[in-house]
C-alpha cells in the first residue's frame, strides 16, 4: 500500500513542478495544476480501495497526513485560480486590500474550527482513532464536505478539514507574499523616477533563479542583509516575470545529476568569449 501511494504522490509533485516552471501566466498555471490533481487523487482512491491497510495506525497516517496533503494542493491551486482571476487591476493599495481580505476569509475558517485547528497545529494524537478511521465516521463529529462524507471508502471525520487547514495556510502565505511584493513595488515607484521596467526575462525561470541564488550566496545586496524573498521580488519587478515557487526550483537545481550551475557556467563562457573577441 505505502509504495503505491508514495509513487503517486511523487509523480504528482513532478508534474506540478513542470507546470510551475513552464508557465509564466499565473492564472493558466493555477488552472493547469487544478485540472491535474483530481486524476492523481482518483489513483490514490483506487489504491486504497483495492488494497487494505495493514493496521489501524497505517490507516490513521494515511487519512491524517497523506490524503490531506494531496487534497490541500487541489484546494490551494483552485482557490489561487479564483483569487488571481478576480484580482483587481487598479492601484497597489487596492490590490493589497484585496489580498488582506482573502487572508481574513481563510483565517475565519480557522476561527470557526479552532478546536480542530488546535489539534492540527499541536500535532495531537489522542482522538486519532475517532477522527481518522473510516469505521468511526460520524456526522456528530464534523460535517465539512458533503461529497467527501458520502464516500465511505475514502473519507474519515477530519481528513477534509485537515486538508483545508493545510491549503488555507498555504493561501495565507501566498497572499502575504503578494502584499510584500506590492509593497516592494510601491517603494520602487516612490523612490525612483522609473516606474516600470521594459526589460523582460526571456530565458527559462530556472536560469534566473540560479542567478538569484548565486547573488544571494555572495551577499551582494544591502550589505548582505536582503533575504531571498526580497531579492526574488525585486527581480520579478525589474524583469516582469513571476518566478513561482523559487525555493522548489532551487531544490531541483540542487538535485541535478550532471551540472548544478548550468546557467552560471554558460554565463561565464559567454563573458569570456566576449572578452576574447574584444582583445582581438
Amino acid at each position: 500500500m505505502k509504495k503505491g501511494y508514495v509513487k503517486i504522490i511523487s509523480d504528482l509533485e513532478k508534474e506540478l513542478k513542470k507546470i510551475e516552471l513552464k508557465n509564466t501566466n499565473s492564472i493558466d498555471k493555477f488552472e493547469s495544476c487544478t485540472k491535474l490533481i483530481p486524476n492523481y487523487l482518483n489513483q490514490l482512491r483506487n489504491s486504497v480501495i483495492s488494497e487494505e491497510f495493514i493496521c489501524e495506525e497505517d490507516e490513521i497516517t494515511f487519512f491524517k497526513k497523506v490524503k490531506p496533503t494531496i487534497v490541500s494542493k487541489f484546494i490551494y491551486y483552485a482557490k489561487l485560480f479564483q483569487i488571481e482571476s478576480k484580482r483587481p487591476l487598479s492601484g497597489v493599495e487596492i490590490q493589497k486590500e484585496y489580498f488582506e481580505s482573502e487572508i481574513c476569509k481563510n483565517q475565519e475558517y480557522f476561527n470557526k474550527n479552532h478546536l480542530f485547528y488546535k489539534y492540527f497545529r499541536g500535532n495531537k494524537t489522542y482522538f486519532d482513532t475517532q477522527y481518522f478511521l473510516r469505521k468511526n465516521k460520524s456526522i456528530l463529529i464534523q460535517f465539512d464536505c458533503s461529497g467527501s462524507y458520502l464516500d465511505d471508502q475514502f473519507s474519515t471525520n477530519l481528513d477534509s478539514t485537515f486538508a483545508k487547514f493545510i491549503g488555507y495556510e498555504l493561501l495565507i502565505k501566498y497572499c502575504q507574499d503578494e502584499i510584500e511584493k506590492l509593497s516592494f513595488q510601491n517603494n520602487l515607484e516612490v523612490g525612483s523616477s522609473v516606474v516600470k521596467s521594459n526589460l523582460k526575462w526571456t530565458l527559462s525561470k530556472i536560469a534566473l533563479i540560479e542567478l538569484i541564488y548565486a547573488l544571494d550566496s555572495l551577499k551582494v545586496f544591502n550589505n548582505g542583509n536582503a533575504d531571498i524573498k526580497k531579492i526574488a521580488s525585486g527581480f520579478e519587478t525589474i524583469f516582469n516575470i513571476d518566478l513561482g515557487d523559487y525555493y522548489r526550483a532551487f531544490l531541483e537545481i540542487k538535485m541535478r545529476k550532471k551540472n548544478n550551475t548550468k546557467f552560471l557556467d554558460n554565463l561565464k563562457r559567454g563573458l569570456m568569449n566576449r572578452i576574447l573577441k574584444f582583445d582581438q
